[in-house]
């Protein structure tokens, strides 16, 4: 059984802020996100949750090595706020923040918003994110320089073709319209992830020698530009590039190296 004051610190440090755990179905009129459909607002909140789960991945790993210590005179939230524990916790709740902030900017800017009202945007929800999630001042500088890096790489990629909010029973109209025109044919098969690929190539171009040397930093750059990892690491509890080289840096190379022997061809 979980003593009174362990049991006090799992709840007190399991409480997720209300600001980062709210789904986003309903919103002010003055919210910059209020212009999305409600497919995008269901993918920020597909952010969230994979936010929270992550953290709670986290804790309960915590927990369990918190669990096996002989002599326990902390309580499990004060267990999580020193040494190693408080360092792993943070990471979890840089990559929360990373994960919801990176997804709402990209549904804005698919949505059609010009770049300098998403960074004006996106700034007061990292300021946000930031204070709900006790974060510190680097920490938002390092989310805000990751929203600057995939802004601009959207941006470079031209604009998408706008979508309205007050328009979706006629998109789906058309789209069910649109449905019945011949399409060309074309073959069978997965899509080639030609744009993930190219991504990979030029993030490891950057760096002089082998780039296997700076493969820490080129994770930390696809996580923070979202470039799809391989599905099969989830089973490893991995959520992202960074993730995966923490569990297994042999495997993550070799993905790298196929990426970047997919982007030649």
């Amino acid at each position: 059984m979980i003593r009174d004051n362990e049991q006090r610190g799992i709840d007190s440090i399991c409480d997720l802020p209300k600001e980062m755990n709210q789904p986003i179905g309903s919103l002010d009129p003055r919210d910059p996100k209020y212009c999305l459909s409600h497919e995008a607002r269901v993918r920020i909140d597909d952010a969230h949750f994979e936010g929270s789960a992550l953290r709670a991945q986290v804790l309960a790993k915590l927990l369990a090595r918190y669990n096996s210590k002989p002599n326990r005179e902390d309580s499990f939230g004060e267990y999580c706020q020193t040494g190693q524990a408080a360092v792993t916790m943070h990471d979890a709740l840089c990559k929360y923040a990373r994960l919801v902030i990176m997804a709402t900017a990209r549904e804005l800017w698919a949505y059609g918003r010009p770049i300098n009202e998403i960074h004006t945007a996106m700034n007061e929800e990292i300021e946000g994110a930031i204070n709900s999630l006790e974060l510190n001042i680097l920490d938002r500088d390092l989310l805000q320089l990751q929203l600057s890096q995939l802004l601009r790489r959207l941006n470079a990629e031209g604009p998408p073709e706008p979508q309205s909010v007050t328009r979706v029973d006629q998109a789906n109209v058309a789209t069910s319209e649109r449905s019945h025109v011949e399409k060309p044919s074309r073959k069978s098969g997965p899509k080639p992830m030609t744009e993930q690929n190219r991504r990979v190539a030029e993030l490891a171009a950057r760096y002089e020698g082998d780039w296997r040397d700076r493969v820490s930093e080129i994770c930390t750059l696809l996580d923070a530009e979202l470039v799809a990892f391989p599905k099969s690491w989830r089973k490893n509890g991995c959520s992202g590039w960074v993730d995966g080289l923490d569990a297994n840096r042999e495997l993550v190379v070799k993905a790298l190296e196929y990426r970047l022997k997919a982007a030649q061809k």
